[in-house]
């Protein structure tokens, strides 16, 4: 069954069970210790991971960044994107979906 894509109401938060560290980039490298699997966040994508702290919608992340960066046409379907890939890797957890 396909994983659906995170909208602008959905409440994401990164698995408690991650680890990471920031890279001099302005990247994130993160490390899933039960299959040893690690992932490159590109500097877009850290931004985006660092506001998913499982209070903000994506529509409230959208607009934070908006704010910090200005309006860009194409932000919120930059963060719906790397919202959706960090989904299907299976990195972040929907609120409704952690018990909260």
């Amino acid at each position: 069954m396909p994983i659906p894509s995170p909208n602008t109401d959905d409440v994401l938060t990164p698995r408690p069970d991650l680890r990471s560290l920031s890279l001099p980039d302005g990247g994130l490298s993160i490390y899933v210790a039960q299959s040893a699997e690690a992932y490159v966040l590109n500097s877009s994508a850290a931004q985006v991971w660092g506001q998913l702290d499982g209070t903000a919608t994506l529509g409230e992340v959208i607009e934070r960044l908006q704010g910090a960066h200005g309006a860009d046409a194409g932000l919120a379907s930059d963060v719906l994107r790397i919202a959706t890939e960090m989904t299907v890797a299976a990195l972040v957890l929907r609120a409704s979906d952690d018990g909260t």
